[in-house]
């Protein structure tokens, strides 16, 4: 069975104490040289599009500057990037008040636009997906979700994070290919996870959202960061965290399929106490995985407006 490293369960009930939780928890993972210690580093935060940091739709800024503090002790090479489903990584960033944190002034802001091909080690979900460069070529990932209900995947969490190193309008491309099926959608998802170079996950779950995330939920406070090496063990903890069973998440599913641990008592957990935390969150509508034809095309019209939008 896959998946024996731990994952640190760490108290935060207010993003003024962010820097120390996530402290604490590189710390009991091993220490933050073991991590950072003269690597290409690219931090992934969830920015999905423009907005407030307290909509919970984006990872809080102080998540995003306590990682570069830490991590900054050990490398001097750090980026952030990602590709927002409308307009630009840099923009996304600004909205959401990134640049109101020195640390996050000092490094390289990346938009993912080249990429190349990799090949599916799965048969079940694509043959293949291009994937951004500047992801495939760093030695670490920082993965930072935002604790998020999915309309379509139910939680949004380490595992779908990664699916932003998908670049720009292949993204809605793939959600069609996978014709519908949830489970075919994970199994890419998870393909996408184990291209990637080794993550460090820090999950910001101070601030979550409920409802009909990712975007149309509403912030509810958990008061936890969680931080581990493998996104699968990450998304069993946030599921039971949540109120959700391992089978009512795809990508746990899919995960299981592949011989991953996703049952709670099989993850080494570390840290706080987990029960302390727990709760079941407000659930997301469905709707379908595809979208169509028109949806795509309003899709990058948005986009393309956005971008020009930016530009004055």
């Amino acid at each position: 069975m896959k998946n024996n490293s731990p994952v640190a369960i760490i108290g935060c009930d207010d993003y003024s104490k962010v820097y120390d939780s996530i402290s604490r928890a590189i710390e009991l993972l091993g220490g933050a040289e073991k991590f950072f210690k003269e690597k290409q580093i690219l931090l992934k935060p969830n920015l999905l599009k423009s907005s407030a940091p307290d909509s919970a739709i984006v990872t809080h800024p102080k998540v995003i500057s306590a990682a570069v503090k830490i991590a900054a002790d050990y490398s001097s090479s750090i980026k952030l990037g990602d590709s927002p489903s409308w307009g630009s990584a840099r923009a996304v960033a600004e909205k959401a008040e990134y640049f109101d944190e020195e640390s996050i002034k000092k490094i390289s802001i990346l938009e993912f636009k080249k990429g190349r091909y990799v090949h599916c080690k799965s048969t079940q979900g694509l043959d293949k997906i291009f994937l951004a460069k500047d992801a495939l070529d760093s030695e670490l990932i920082v993965n930072l979700p935002k604790f998020k209900t999915h309309v379509q995947m139910v939680m949004s969490g380490a595992v779908k994070n990664l699916f932003g190193c998908v670049v720009g309008k292949r993204k809605p491309l793939y959600h069609c290919l996978v014709r519908d099926s949830k489970l075919k959608f994970a199994h890419m998802l998870i393909d996408i996870m184990e291209s990637l170079p080794p993550n460090l996950v820090i999950v910001d779950g101070v601030m979550v959202m409920e409802g009909n995330g990712p975007i149309n939920g509403n912030p509810r406070k958990l008061g936890v960061i969680i931080a581990g090496t493998n996104p699968i063990s990450i998304d069993t903890v946030m599921a039971f965290l949540a109120g959700y069973s391992s089978n009512e998440i795809p990508v746990l599913v899919a995960a299981e399929e592949r011989k991953y641990k996703t049952k709670i008592k099989e993850i080494n957990l570390i840290g706080d106490d987990l029960k302390k935390f727990k709760t079941n969150i407000r659930r997301a509508s469905f709707k379908p995985i595809t979208f169509s034809p028109h949806r795509v095309l309003w899709s990058t019209i948005k986009g393309i407006f956005i971008k020009l939008a930016e530009k004055v």
